[in-house]
């Protein structure tokens, strides 16, 4: 049956002479990938590494004047999914396409939506390239939602529409004068236009404003703010949501009291009082996951009060990731390294101040650091494929030929530390073929030979 392997011999009682003909349907066969011709003294052989229902017919060895023949009988293999689609996330108003691929290729393909068939029109298009089948959705509406399922010889793929909406909200924010506001929240998918608007006004990126986006999460800082009751609103496409900013005068912060004073008649008497305000803010922050970062906050004073930092409402303590460092009138967090559950709002606390800002982490891509190398077995042994990656915790993934391995007793698949390994039991010829081991979409290769 496609796709597998087959071995031709023949024994002939010459040892050496003129090399000779393998034909397959009348055609001369030469070495490639797939086809692959040896011998060993008497012993010749002809493997073809991968086989298909086209394959089917004679083969003929020739030497000199003598010949034999045998045929070739290859099955059509059962219809299968060799990649799924998965669901997607779109703008309003612009076409998206969905796409899978069958093995081996189908004779027909129908598109459904719901139960409904679907037809080429200005709303839909269909294509069809060998094994992958392709449906283009045209002016998409952003409330829309719903599933495009796909059907062929029974079997059925999926892809759904989902609505734009938020799943992290922007919460009302009460701050002093002189501090900055700063607002967040998170879509369910990455768009490219947003607005942000304080009293209905649109905003833009200056010295007062500052707009972010990373990936799904959005933030506006608001600086130099003064006394104010204002709403901020936050709007994409057809999600728009407003909160509130309440910005109150400073209270003044007293280091030292006033004490009594005994003077003399008039004679001259000094009163004195320091007023505590943050002169350095901290500053957002963004950087890959596994660097180091650190925040800052310098205030006018000494004060003798320790100070609280915070990461999304959680208290931190210095260990030997987190350091909390303070100098005089000098505070500072240092995060060595920082984590993905770092991303979120970092607040300074101290007496009656306090200085907010954004941390984002991105995710550290995977990298093969050891590549996979091609192995030769005897039938029989264990054969094993291994490589190392930066990332232990990525999603692996093994392929023979392109078509998924899973676990069983024939196929051992481990994960320890950075190394990830295939142990492929009691090999035989038909075990022969290209592996794949992906992890989080980046792959090594490597050819495995029994003989």
């Amino acid at each position: 049956m496609e796709p597998e392997p087959v071995l031709f011999q023949v024994e002939t009682n010459l040892r050496s002479g003129r090399p000779p003909r393998w034909t397959l349907s009348g055609e001369v066969l030469e070495p490639s990938p797939v086809v692959r011709m040896d011998r060993d003294g008497p012993v010749h052989s002809l493997c073809f590494t991968s086989t298909e229902s086209s394959m089917s017919g004679p083969v003929v060895f020739t030497a000199g004047k003598s010949h034999c023949t045998a045929k070739l009988s290859v099955k059509e293999r059962p219809l299968q999914v060799v990649r799924h689609m998965d669901d997607v996330e779109v703008k309003e108003n612009v076409a998206v396409t969905l796409s899978c691929e069958f093995a081996p290729s189908p004779r027909a393909i129908l598109w459904f939506k719901g139960r409904t068939a679907l037809k080429s029109s200005g709303k839909y298009s269909m294509k069809r390239e060998g094994k992958r089948a392709e449906l283009t959705v045209h002016g998409l509406l952003g409330e829309r939602r719903g599933t495009i399922p796909l059907y062929r010889g029974g079997r059925t793929e999926h892809r759904t529409f989902r609505r734009l909406k938020l799943v992290k909200n922007l919460e009302p924010l009460e701050v002093e004068e002189d501090e900055h506001a700063i607002f967040s929240c998170e879509l369910n998918y990455v768009v490219a236009n947003v607005e942000w608007l304080l009293n209905s006004c649109r905003l833009y990126s200056n010295t007062m404003y500052r707009i972010q986006n990373m990936g799904t999460m959005h933030s506006l800082t608001v600086r130099k703010l003064r006394p104010q009751e204002s709403r901020v609103t936050f709007k994409a496409g057809p999600v728009s949501e407003t909160t509130t900013l309440r910005v109150k005068e400073r209270p003044v912060v007293f280091l030292r009291s006033l004490e009594d004073v005994v003077g003399e008649e008039q004679g001259k008497v000094c009163l004195q009082y320091l007023h505590i305000t943050i002169v350095q803010r901290l500053k957002t922050t963004a950087v890959l996951e596994g660097e180091n970062c650190t925040f800052d906050c310098l205030l006018s004073h000494d004060v003798i009060e320790e100070p609280t930092w915070t990461i999304n409402g959680q208290l931190l303590v210095s260990d030997g990731r987190l350091q909390v460092v303070n100098n005089g009138r000098q505070y500072k967090l240092a995060i060595k390294p920082a984590i993905l559950l770092d991303a979120g709002d970092v607040v300074f606390t101290i007496k009656d101040l306090s200085c907010r800002t954004m941390l984002f982490v991105r995710e550290k891509p995977v990298h093969v650091f050891r590549q996979m190398l091609s192995v030769k077995a005897v039938p029989g042994d264990d054969a094993e494929l291994s490589c190392e990656i930066t990332k232990p915790e990525a999603t692996i993934r093994w392929l023979k030929n392109g078509h998924p391995i899973r676990p069983s007793p024939k196929y051992v698949i481990s994960l320890e530390d950075h190394l990830v390994r295939l142990v492929i039991r009691n090999a035989t010829i038909r075990d022969s073929g290209e592996y794949c081991c992906e992890a989080d979409g980046v792959a090594t290769r490597a050819m495995l030979e029994v003989r």
